[in-house]
Formats: C-alpha cells, structure tokens, sequence
C-alpha cells in the first residue's frame, strides 16, 4: 500500500511498530510515524539508502516520536552485495 495516495489514519494506540520496507521514501514514513503519537516501540527493517541517515532519524525522534523508548534500524546490505549489518538498538 503506497502511503502517498491515501489518507494516513491517525493511530493514538499504536504503542508498537515492526516494518519491513522494501521501497518508499523516508517522508512518507515520517507521515506515518507523525500519526502514532503514543509509539514506544519502533523497529524497521530496510535495504533502501533513503532510510539510513542517522540525522533524519534523529530529528524525526527527537520532534516527533518522544515517547520512543525502543529503536532498531536493520539496514540489510545483502540486496547490496555486502554483508549483512545490523544495527544495535538503542533505548532511549
């Protein structure tokens, strides 16, 4: 489902996340994540270089997902030709 031709719903609930990204863009995300103002646990998982820099995240944490308490980025460098790398959480 492509987040960019519809409607976001606003998910007060959510507390927890789990995503596998195969294609999209880091604002469209961010969109997403905006909507889930209670979230405290977000784990991600991509191979997209859209999703890997550290300053977006850090911003998108800090000014939007305050609540956070559990981050994980798996960026998965196989579809790369490199070796797998994952990321250690880190508790907010």
């Amino acid at each position: 489902v492509s987040l960019s031709n519809r409607a976001i719903p606003y998910l007060p609930h959510l507390r927890t996340c789990s995503l596998l990204i195969n294609y999209g863009t880091f604002s469209n995300l961010a969109a997403f994540l905006r909507q889930c103002p209670h979230l405290k646990h977000l784990e991600l998982q991509t191979s997209d270089e859209d999703f890997i820099d550290g300053q977006q995240w850090e911003q998108l944490l800090k000014d939007t997902l305050c609540h956070v308490r559990y981050f994980k980025l798996i960026f998965d460098w196989t579809d790369r030709g490199y070796c797998d790398a994952d990321i250690t959480p880190y508790k907010l």
